[in-house]
């Protein structure tokens, strides 16, 4: 069954300008940050290799024990895969799982879609 979040953050991670740009069906990377001072179960949102949010508070406890469940990390992903990533990156070690960015059928608010 496939279900939707929101995208909260942008301001805070400077991303309202980038976001208009993204197309809805792209790949999004959700990124748990298990020791994030603010949420415990906060999971970031990534879209073309940028941080452009956050899962909200409300919605993220589902998706964050799924991530730690069942997910590799983003090292182990993208070694099985064959992708290049800059291991100098910090959420290396971090457990990712992949979404779609999608927006908001009734106001365009950006949202990723997880099967």
């Amino acid at each position: 069954m496939t279900k939707r979040f929101n995208i909260v953050a942008q301001k805070h991670c400077n991303r309202e300008p980038y976001l208009p740009g993204v197309l809805a069906g792209v790949d999004a990377l959700l990124v748990r940050e298990p020791d994030n001072a603010y949420d415990a179960f906060a999971v970031a949102v990534y879209v073309g290799g940028e941080q452009v949010g956050y899962l909200s508070k409300r919605e993220n406890v589902e998706i964050a024990k799924r991530i730690d469940a069942e997910s590799k990390t983003l090292g182990q992903a993208c070694t099985d895969s064959g992708i290049t990533f800059d291991a100098a990156l910090k959420i290396a070690d971090n457990k990712v799982m992949r979404a779609r960015f999608v927006r908001s059928a009734n106001s365009g608010y950006p949202q990723i879609e997880i099967d």
